[in-house]
């Protein structure tokens, strides 16, 4: 009677080695749970990327600058396109500060330009939606800048962004940009980054001294601001230019000795244009300048003025280099010294060099011009000329209006 208890009691101990057999069994059945879970995750991602690659397959984006191409180029494109328009720029420079880190190989710091965060959140929504997004700026550095702003501002990669231009709206010339689309033209970005930063860099350090010195409101621009100082340099080279006297030496050579009348016209060219002070010259009138007349005098018919010239086959030469070396003549000794070195030398032609040369004739007269050409070749008056031309002028129209004989 007692073994069937005894043996009640050794298989008590045996509930442990059941319990310790039923902790596999449930983590076996967790899991299947694990896996089921896991796929649905999957099939949540798949779920989800279909649905935004569903979403992108709407309708292709065309972005333009003015509100009213839009309109234009919707019609010519049909219902097949969404047009919408940035309305010029849609990020700049920050106005508060310089907005160039200069450390940084001049990077520049773009921020939304106010008022337009709401076009950009408009044009984001239409851009997640649509397959392609044409950019459409216009043709030039600043809409090439626009569209990478907007590609940028977008978020839009290269394979969705698409650059289009046209010249003229017209339904050939735009169905003719959709057919060949390119890529944004980085150098032009480039070239609309730099006039930009320059903008930037000059204007906002150099403008407020032009608030102190000038007044409030004006703005130093990147071209006139180094023309400027260019300008302001040069003219302190020139005040701080010290005068110095130099000379120089001229041959005029010739085959044979000139006769009594070549030594004549020789003198007289020297004379004009060797033998004048500095004194004469300034009391001379210069060329190009033409006196007033009365116009109640009669006009005087006064003798042609004859430029002095070289006699036939004399030609000069200047002195370039003495012994290899450019000489340095300072004053009247120095170049007595010279000529007393090279007098009673012959002369020789080392080298001969021919050249084509074109010359292009002068363009027409024109009242102003005619007026100077008369008075420096034939020391006419400014009345005169004038009344050659209107005669020209007369005779012209009285043929043209003239019946047929």
């Amino acid at each position: 009677m007692d073994q069937p208890e005894n043996i009640k009691e050794e298989g008590a101990p045996q509930e442990p080695t059941e319990k310790v057999a039923k902790k596999p069994a449930k983590k076996a059945a967790k899991k299947p749970a694990k896996k089921a879970a896991g796929k649905a995750s999957k099939a949540k991602r798949k779920k989800k990327a279909g649905a935004k690659s569903g979403a992108r397959r709407g309708k292709p984006l065309v972005i333009v600058e003015s509100p009213a191409k839009a309109k234009t180029i919707n019609r010519y494109l049909g219902d097949g396109y969404i047009v919408k328009a940035s309305v010029g720029h849609v990020r700049d420079l920050p106005k508060s500060k310089l907005g160039i880190d200069v450390d940084k190989d001049f990077e520049p710091q773009y921020l939304t330009i106010r008022g337009k965060k709401d076009i950009i959140k408009e044009l984001k929504s239409a851009a997640d939606k649509a397959k392609t997004v044409y950019l459409a700026p216009d043709p030039d550095r600043e809409g090439e800048a626009i569209a990478w702003h907007l590609k940028e501002a977008l978020g839009l990669d290269d394979e969705r962004a698409k650059r289009v231009t046209f010249n003229e709206i017209t339904k050939k010339a735009i169905q003719h940009a959709f057919e060949h689309p390119r890529e944004i033209a980085e150098n032009l970005v480039n070239a609309q980054q730099a006039r930009r930063m320059l903008d930037r860099l000059v204007g906002y350090k150099l403008s407020p001294l032009l608030w102190k010195k000038v007044f409030r409101g004006l703005s130093a621009g990147r071209v006139q601001s180094v023309a400027l100082r260019l300008i302001v340099e040069r003219e302190r080279e020139i005040m701080a230019f010290t005068p110095e006297e130099y000379w120089t030496v001229t041959a005029f050579l010739g085959k044979q000795r000139l006769d009594e009348q070549g030594q004549e016209a020789l003198a007289k060219f020297l004379a004009a244009y060797h033998g004048v002070s500095r004194e004469e010259e300034a009391t001379e009138k210069p060329e190009g300048e033409v006196e007033e007349e009365d116009d109640s005098a009669e006009p005087e018919v006064a003798a042609p003025v004859e430029k002095p010239r070289l006699p036939e086959g004399v030609f000069h030469a200047d002195l370039k280099q003495f012994k290899g070396e450019k000489p340095q003549l300072a004053s009247q000794a120095d170049v007595d010294a010279l000529l007393a070195d090279i007098s009673g030398k012959p002369f020789t032609v080392s080298k001969i060099e021919k050249k084509e040369r074109r010359d292009r004739p002068r363009p027409p007269f024109i009242t102003s011009t005619l007026q100077q050409a008369a008075s420096t070749r034939l020391g006419f008056g400014a009345r005169r000329p004038c009344s050659w031309r209107n005669g020209c002028m007369k005779a012209s129209r009285s043929a043209k209006t003239a019946p047929p004989a």
